[in-house]
């Protein structure tokens, strides 16, 4: 098998010509370090991408085709253990009762490019996310918002970018 940008060569053994012909399909498979511009750093910095549960969006800017959302971490994203393949671990994370002045505060913005298809409620005062998640639909990549309050909805772009920022220093 052979992958380049804008084709995929698989060789098969003649015998099975005739039962794989037509039967073999693509996906793209979404993956935060491959199609997340900046994901990396984040990654370099928590130890895995985080699952953006339970965290707040503070700042959001839509226009027609560009979508920037900065979303502060909550302490239970920042100290969730990590196992070896950078995915949260089934432990559950140990949160201090009041915020601890050594556990750093971490804010990720996500700017969405080329952005169509807008399905959003309205920023409210409160904007707490219940899940984010992130996968391909043709071409272009499809963000989905579950909110516990706030903002909430889906769109489409057809690229992103993150950054992430420490807000202790």
């Amino acid at each position: 098998m052979k992958v380049e940008p804008e084709q995929a060569l698989v060789r098969i053994n003649p015998e099975y010509e005739d039962q794989l012909a037509g039967s073999i399909g693509l996906e793209l498979a979404f993956s935060p370090t491959v199609s997340i511009q900046g994901a990396d750093s984040i990654v370099e910095k928590l130890g895995y991408f985080p699952p953006f549960h339970y965290d707040r969006i503070t700042a959001a800017n839509m226009t027609k085709d560009q979508i920037t959302l900065t979303i502060e971490l909550s302490y239970a994203s920042v100290l969730v253990p990590k196992s070896p393949d950078l995915e949260p671990s089934a432990e559950a994370p140990v949160i201090p009762e009041a915020p601890a002045k050594d556990v750093p505060r971490y804010a990720v913005t996500f700017t969405f490019l080329e952005t169509k298809e807008h399905v959003l409620t309205p920023v409210e005062t409160e904007n707490i996310i219940l899940q984010l998640d992130f996968r391909y639909e043709e071409a272009d990549m499809v963000v989905d918002i579950d909110a516990l309050s706030g903002l909430s909805g889906s769109f489409l772009c057809r690229g992103i970018r993150a950054e992430i920022k420490e807000l202790n220093e």
